[in-house]
């Protein structure tokens, strides 16, 4: 793979696949929140008449063979098995149960030689982020 700027990664496709318009909100999140044009391609499921194949057909048209990063909402969702039934090739990644902290992340991630790697330290420091807040602040409270 390439290296673009700054150590980025170049040639690699990035996909939000959601059940509704979750997955252009986060698009929309990342686009405000990353400071540059995020080069990410919601795809909104189930918002209208056409088929989820039909979707997932023309984004991918001739990028087939370029490294693909799709993120998807719900794991063992609909669209999250579509993903797996039809996608899961060497050159794509799927994460499942996604939010915007894992997404820019993944985003900000710079070129090594282990992408699966790389994409699991992401999911592990996300999954350590995620906390109830009013219990966190009690802990903090008590403390003091």
């Amino acid at each position: 793979m390439d290296k673009g700027r700054n150590g980025k990664r170049n040639n690699v496709k990035y996909l939000i696949a959601s059940h509704g318009e979750y997955a252009a909100g986060l698009a929309s999140a990342l686009r405000r929140l990353s400071g540059e044009n995020a080069d990410v391609i919601p795809l909104c499921a189930y918002t209208d008449e056409l088929p989820l194949e039909t979707q997932i057909q023309t984004i991918m048209a001739g990028h087939e063979e370029e490294t693909w990063i799709i993120f998807t909402d719900l794991l063992g969702g609909s669209v999250n098995q579509y993903m797996m039934r039809h996608l899961l090739k060497p050159n794509c990644h799927i994460l499942a149960g996604v939010n915007l902290e894992l997404i820019l992340d993944v985003l900000k991630l710079e070129e090594t030689d282990d992408l699966a790697a790389d994409l699991q330290r992401c999911i592990d420091e996300a999954q350590t982020r995620i906390c109830y807040v009013n219990s966190m602040l009690q802990k903090k409270g008590s403390e003091s």
